[in-house]
């Protein structure tokens, strides 16, 4: 099992590569598939309930989530594919 010191230094160096610009965390999937986001990332995105998501696979390993707004749904679409190459 990995020690929870092993988390903290490892966000502790991402926060400090990706500066103040972005939150980092770490979570973790669940055996039914639901992956929580944390409450600090939800807060800074000002993420509300049942606010929805696509979902990108890049087919890297990477996972992309990228926030569903209505009036700009085929423009986040293009701009989420755009970013996940």
């Amino acid at each position: 099992m990995i020690s929870k010191d092993l988390y903290i230094k490892d966000i502790l160096n991402l926060k400090y590569i990706l500066g103040r610009n972005m939150e980092v965390s770490i979570t973790k999937i669940s055996k039914n598939g639901q992956v929580v986001i944390p409450s600090e990332i939800r807060k800074e995105a000002k993420i509300k309930p049942f606010t929805k998501f696509l979902v990108f696979n890049d087919k890297k390993g990477n996972i992309f989530l990228k926030r569903i707004k209505r009036d700009r749904l085929l423009e986040d679409v293009m701009e989420a594919e755009e970013q996940g190459q």
